[in-house]
């Protein structure tokens, strides 16, 4: 979490997004979407929340692992700045509506089990966030 709005950091050459932090981003993101769909999996099959309810709601959790793995992780490491954290919520905000929008047009289009509408949203959030981060989140 970030420390306070004057201990942000100066963007250097190496911390920049390369081919590599894809592939760490991909990782984390692999790893904080596991943690999606078990919780997922548990809320609808176990606790027996609304798809769409659950969905959101594992999307929400994963998200706190997330950041500290993204930033210290895919970008290198850098001390948090609440700019930062800012803009990652904000990314994470929009990748959220994403998420549940995309859910529940998949389940209403006709999507055999509630896990394959979740793939389908998680394949375009995935997207959509990287872009988003890669540009402006952990950009300074």
């Amino acid at each position: 979490m970030p420390r306070d709005r004057h201990h942000a950091d100066r963007s250097t050459a190496a911390d920049r997004p390369s081919e590599g932090s894809f592939r760490r981003f991909l990782l984390v993101g692999g790893t904080c979407t596991a943690l999606q769909y078990l919780l997922l999996a548990l809320l609808v099959d176990q606790a027996r929340w609304v798809p769409v309810l659950a969905s959101g709601a594992s999307y929400a959790v994963a998200v706190l692992l997330n950041y500290e793995l993204t930033r210290r992780f895919t970008f290198h490491g850098r001390v948090a700045s609440w700019r930062e954290f800012g803009r990652f919520v904000a990314v994470q905000l929009v990748g959220l509506a994403l998420n549940v929008a995309i859910f529940e047009a998949v389940l209403r289009l006709g999507a055999p089990h509630y896990l394959l509408a979740q793939a389908a949203a998680t394949a375009v959030v995935t997207v959509s966030n990287w872009t988003a981060y890669r540009l402006w989140a952990f950009r300074h």
